[in-house]
């Protein structure tokens, strides 16, 4: 049961919020240890540690607004995982522009986590919406 609706807990919302909220807040925090954790061994420079901050500000959002809708057992779930499945559509195709200049370490780690994230969100989104629609 989720706290305080009636409505049960959507456990995938909550550990993918869960997960997606740490990420964005390890990039917050620490940028560029963050960053090294993904693949980077290198120094990124203040422009790039900008551009890992405003996705830590992404990905702290709505991994918390997920994970938030996910304990509550709401609709809104289904709407959180989209934009979870967004993010990680973007990284991808940001990923995917820069195919040939990444390692084989940051190919696994970014593009397929980025991969499997867009899968985890539609299917969440999916079976969110299916359970909704037999509660209506």
């Amino acid at each position: 049961m989720a706290f305080g609706t009636g409505r049960r807990a959507n456990r995938l919302a909550v550990v993918a919020g869960t997960i997606r909220l740490a990420s964005g807040v390890s990039f917050l925090v620490a940028p560029e240890a963050a960053n090294r954790l993904w693949g980077d061994a290198e120094d990124s420079g203040p422009t790039a540690s900008l551009l890992l901050r405003s996705m830590g500000y992404r990905d702290a959002l709505i991994g918390g607004l997920l994970l938030w809708s996910g304990l509550r057992g709401t609709p809104a779930v289904a709407g959180w995982f989209l934009a979870s499945a967004g993010a990680d559509a973007a990284d991808l195709v940001g990923g995917l522009a820069n195919h040939d200049r990444m390692t084989e370490q940051q190919k696994l780690r970014g593009l397929g986590g980025a991969a499997a994230g867009i899968g985890i969100g539609v299917l969440g989104a999916a079976g969110a919406r299916r359970v909704a629609g037999r509660l209506a």
